[in-house]
Order: C-alpha cells, then structure tokens, then sequence
C-alpha cells in the first residue's frame, strides 16, 4: 500500500523546469526557483511505495537522477549543484526559514 512521500526540491534552482516521474508516470513539471532566504523551491507531496523509483529531471541542463524509494523514506530531497542533482533521503526532517 502507497505511503506519503515528500520530495523537497532545494538549494540550486534558478528558474530550471524540473521533471518528476514515479516508474515512468509524470507526476510533476515544475519551475523551482530557490530562494536564497528559505532554501526550498518546491515541495511536491506525493503517494508510493518502497522499491518504486523516482525520475528528477532538468532537461535544460541534460540531467536524468534516479531514487529507488526506501521502506522509512518520509522526505527526499534534491538539490542543484555544478557536479549534478544530488537525490537522497533526509535523515532528518529539513527545516526551512
């Protein structure tokens, strides 16, 4: 049975579309944009189960990461940065100002 999902894109995005696919279904195309101040530029709320996978997506940049979805996976987060998207799950949950 699905549980709840959080994906909270973070620090990096200026504007980029971002893509979010569930084994293979778009769930989410989205303009995240990070606000220096916050540090979230989405947070996409979503139903799965573990051992589904999880597509983030920024084709301006021709970046494609995978996430296999763990059994206690509340939050994943993705983040921008010069070497690519960092995906992974948050040990704790993020804190945004």
């Amino acid at each position: 049975m699905p549980h709840p999902l959080e994906l909270h894109l973070q620090g990096g995005f200026a504007g980029q579309t971002v893509l979010v696919d569930l084994d293979g279904r778009r769930l989410a195309e989205v303009q995240a944009r990070t606000p220096l101040q916050l540090g979230l530029a989405h947070r996409l709320d979503l139903q799965a189960d573990p051992g589904q996978t999880l597509t983030i997506s920024v084709p301006a940049r021709s970046l494609v990461s995978r996430y296999t979805i763990g059994a206690g996976d509340e939050v994943v987060t993705v983040n921008l940065e010069d070497a690519g998207l960092v995906v992974g799950p948050a040990r704790e949950r993020p804190a945004y100002f």
